[in-house]
């Protein structure tokens, strides 16, 4: 599995706000959050 690079986030954006994002599209196994961009690990439905 790839991360997906996440970029122009909101600076207050949390780790929950990325994963309620992302899980229509898959499991989200990990975000690693930074200031302003993030890194995605899913798994395929």
């Amino acid at each position: 599995m790839r991360p997906i690079f996440c970029g122009n986030i909101e600076f207050d954006a949390r780790q929950g706000d990325l994963e309620r994002l992302f899980r229509k599209y898959g499991k989200v196994d990990r975000v690693d959050l930074k200031s302003g961009f993030s890194l995605d690990d899913h798994s395929r439905p």
